[in-house]
């Protein structure tokens, strides 16, 4: 490009160099940043995979449910305008898979964004010929990267190129839809409001798998040990994938819509504008999460851990499916076509791929080193039946408004995909729950209110003692705390302590000014908040629901 065209960047460094920085580091700095960002599609590189993802596919999936109507549907929207394609993010198959389909259903192959961990070699230079382009976690304080990447975004959807990108930032190691991270969302909003770009059609997409790749990493994560850091190393040590079965791979479309019709007349830099943004991310994370396939996985996992026990009776399990079958029948949700053909045996069979779990004749014994990965999958029906979980632990807990309303907000980054619904419209619906169904899925969020007033008495002891903390070691310290408790049988469901919810809690704390959360570029600490006097009130509250789902 040619950077004199490029007048948000010149004013972007004009800025940096009147705050001080030196103009060669500056001008250095904008050129490794244009360096970084791109993509380089290749028509060779793209047939290459095209090659090896057929052979893949054919070696660890069983099959595909596709929606069929739908990817035809994008073929024809993809005329009118650039596609937004914001797909849900499980694994690293999702965008290799999406845009395997996409080419097969005669979708223009989009730009996706990918983050920039993901670009070392020899995979870097590979999925750039693919048509990936880099970006960093996070662009806070970074005026001159955001202007780069805005002018980026602006040169990609002028040519009318479809662009793909995950609304919740990093891949779901918990098996719900995440709060939206809308930065590079905000970006392309700002670019439309602006004039400069024609509104774009958001195409929400949920990806769904029996089972993931990366489950025995996201189960180690989720107990506290540190991510690592994508390197060639864990490319070879993944080829280990090919050893295994990993069921069926599902692809649903969601309903989509202009982002214009959101934006409306507002103008960047407003709180009306923020907003805007903000509900455009919560659209796209609801309309993935209702459109979201249940598989018998999440029925049988769901089935299982109803109960807070390491031993199940098999009669008590079938039951358990039977009533989570029943109220898929009865709704709208979208069900794998298993479920459709022979539901029970479809979960009996499911019930016998899950890990850690071993059958011996009327017993189901439950491994407790498995149980983070079996919540993994009892969460997909949270997506499309967080309603149903809601409304059943408010009226297991009163079954008011008033505690329909706190256990909303409570839940409002565990669900985020209800935040643009009403709580009493919630409750109003979850009354034609059976008896036994309001059980089983009041159930469905014991864990994690658990783990929500474990986090929050222990974030209270350690601020206690200390003002500040560092946001990621006061994980660490409560992940610690907890697996404490939980050797003293003072944890109910374990699966509840992972550090995913651990981390939700404490946000949620800070978005109530209960804690305050400070990121500045290099630290993220926690303190407590102006609003810290609430906290033990938060707790009670969660202890006293809990008590009465017992």
């Amino acid at each position: 490009a040619n950077l004199e065209d490029w007048h948000v960047v010149r004013r972007a460094a004009e800025e940096e160099v009147a705050r001080g920085q030196d103009p060669k580091e500056v001008r250095s700095e904008l050129l490794s940043i244009i360096d970084e960002i791109p993509a380089d599609p290749s028509l060779g590189t793209v047939a290459s995979f095209k090659k090896a993802l057929e052979v893949l596919w054919k070696l660890i999936y069983s099959g595909f449910e596709v929606d069929r109507d739908g990817m035809r549907r994008l073929a024809r929207l993809q005329q009118e305008a650039p596609l937004l394609i914001v797909p849900a993010h499980r694994s690293h198959v999702d965008y290799l898979v999406l845009s395997w389909l996409m080419d097969r259903f005669g979708i223009s192959l989009p730009y996706v964004a990918a983050g920039r961990n993901l670009s070392f070699w020899p995979l870097g230079p590979l999925f750039r010929g693919g048509g990936a382009f880099f970006i960093r976690r996070t662009m806070k304080g970074d005026r001159l990267y955001r202007a780069v990447l805005k002018e980026y975004m602006a040169q990609i959807l002028e040519d009318g190129i479809n662009v793909e990108f995950f609304i919740e930032g990093g891949r779901s190691r918990t098996g719900k839809v995440l709060y939206p991270k809308t930065g590079l969302l905000a970006i392309i909003c700002e670019l439309v409001a602006e004039g400069r770009i024609p509104s774009p059609v958001v195409a929400p997409i949920s990806i769904g798998y029996e089972k993931v790749i990366e489950e025995r990493s996201y189960m180690v994560e989720g107990e506290g040990q540190p991510k690592e850091d994508e390197n060639l190393g864990q490319l070879v040590r993944a080829s280990r994938v090919l050893l295994d079965e990993y069921g069926r791979l599902n692809i649903q479309v969601a309903h989509d819509f202009r982002l214009s019709d959101v934006l409306e007349s507002t103008r960047p830099g407003t709180e009306q504008f923020r907003k805007a943004v903000e509900r455009a991310g919560l659209m796209i994370i609801r309309e993935i999460a209702l459109s979201t396939l249940v598989t018998p996985s999440m029925v049988a996992a769901a089935a299982l851990l109803e109960a807070a026990e390491a031993i199940v009776d098999r009669s008590h399990f079938r039951n358990n499916a039977r009533n989570i079958l029943n109220l898929l029948k009865n709704s709208k949700t979208r069900i794998s076509w298993s479920l459709h053909l022979h539901p029970e045996d479809a979960v009996e069979e499911a019930l016998g791929r899950l890990s850690g779990v071993e059958i011996a004749g009327d017993r189901i014994y439950l491994a407790p080193q498995h149980r983070l990965a079996l919540a993994y999958y009892k969460n997909g029906l949270l997506s499309p039946l967080g309603w149903a979980s809601l409304a059943a632990v408010a009226l297991e807990a009163g079954g008011d408004p008033v505690t329909a309303l706190y256990l909303w907000q409570a839940m409002s980054r565990e669900l985020p995909h209800l935040t643009l619904d009403r709580p009493e419209s919630i409750l109003e619906a979850g009354r034609t729950l059976t008896g036994d169904q309001q059980r089983i899925f009041a159930s469905m969020l014991a864990d994690i209110l658990e783990g929500q007033a474990v986090t929050l008495e222990e974030a209270a002891a350690v601020l206690d003692d200390r003002d500040t903390m560092s946001f990621s070691h006061l994980v660490s310290v409560i992940r610690k705390r907890a697996d404490a408790r939980v050797r003293k049988a003072q944890i109910h469901r374990p699966e509840g302590m992972s550090v995913y919810v651990i981390r939700e809690a404490i946000q949620w704390a800070a978005d109530q000014k209960i804690l305050e959360r400070k990121r500045d570029r290099g630290s993220d600490d926690v303190m407590r908040g102006p609003r810290y006097d609430r906290l033990s009130d938060e707790i009670q509250s969660r202890r006293q629901i809990l008590a009465r789902l017992r």
